[in-house]
């Protein structure tokens, strides 16, 4: 069958087979959404600088960039 998934989850799976490119229509901004009286909480930004920069680390699998 065919299915639309994420490619950081497609390609992750050796036995699956990218059938099209990634679809620009299906990108989308990811947004992290934080209670007003904790954003300021320094574990709360410690978390999110952290996520932050997994997330810049992982952009490329995240885009289904090749390689």
């Amino acid at each position: 069958g065919i299915a639309t998934l994420p490619c950081i989850a497609g390609d992750a799976e050796p036995e699956l087979v990218r059938c099209l490119p990634p679809i620009p229509e299906l990108e989308a901004d990811l947004f992290l959404v934080v209670r007003e009286e904790v954003k300021s909480s320094a574990h709360v930004r410690a978390f999110a600088e952290a996520l932050a920069a997994h997330v810049k680390e992982q952009r490329a699998q995240l885009a289904g960039e090749p390689g």
